[in-house]
């Protein structure tokens, strides 16, 4: 992938949405014979941001830049 290709993110949240929308069905994680693609790994990264905080969570928002491994 070139670079110019990558998504000019900040948040993990952020890069999970871009991907979700772009490969939606590609493998995105697996983990002991189960496999998600992007839109599920970002459906489930949302409902776990949305029950922290709902339980109260706050605090600074984490931050990283990172991106998918090249794929052809």
């Amino acid at each position: 992938m070139p670079d110019d290709a990558r998504p000019d993110v900040r948040l993990l949240g952020e890069l999970f949405a871009h991907w979700a929308k772009e490969i939606p069905e590609r493998e995105a994680l697996s983990f002991q014979g189960r496999r998600l693609g992007w839109a599920e790994l970002d459906e489930r990264a949302r409902r776990v941001t949305g029950a922290l905080a709902a339980a109260g969570a706050t605090g600074s928002r984490s931050s990283t830049r990172t991106h998918p491994p090249a794929w052809k």
